[in-house]
């Protein structure tokens, strides 16, 4: 049996993550300095409480992270099963006369104890990622299953 795996051990893949990402927004009482002047007495600024501003959140986008490396390829091969079709799950496409499955895990996310990835989750290039979660972007999808 040849199994050949979409990325291989070592290759720079990105991502793409629905993520919520707070933005620093300056106080506009203090104007950023955390402090207010009274009656010529500067004091901490009641609006902040002399921290300049605050991290507001901004609704959540996807955005393409990466580029990461390949450290480990898990590739399950298995018979055809009577009850799973093409749609029913992403984890396994279909190859020829078997269903395949393929698992990565990232060098800077962790081999062996870190997070593991589809492959139908990682791209090869930063344009293919970032043409996809503009897409998603535009049509406001949420998370869920991608394909």
């Amino acid at each position: 049996m040849n199994i050949v795996t979409a990325f291989e051990i070592g290759q720079a893949v990105f991502e793409v993550a629905l993520e919520s990402e707070a933005v620093w927004e300056t106080c506009t009482a203090c104007e950023g300095t955390g402090k207010v002047t009274l009656h010529g007495e500067s004091l901490c600024c009641p609006k902040c409480h002399g921290n300049g501003g605050e991290n507001v959140w901004m609704p959540r986008r996807w955005k393409v992270k990466g580029p990461f490396h390949v450290g480990q390829v898990e590739v399950c091969v298995r018979a055809p099963q009577p009850h799973q079709s093409a749609i029913a799950d992403e984890r396994w496409v279909q190859d020829g006369e078997v269903w395949r499955e393929e698992k990565y895990m990232l060098v800077q996310t962790g081999v062996g104890s870190g997070r593991v990835y589809r492959a139908s989750r990682l791209y090869a290039t930063a344009e293919e990622a970032q043409a996809l979660a503009d897409e998603y972007n535009r049509i406001g999808k949420d998370f869920g299953k991608r394909r």
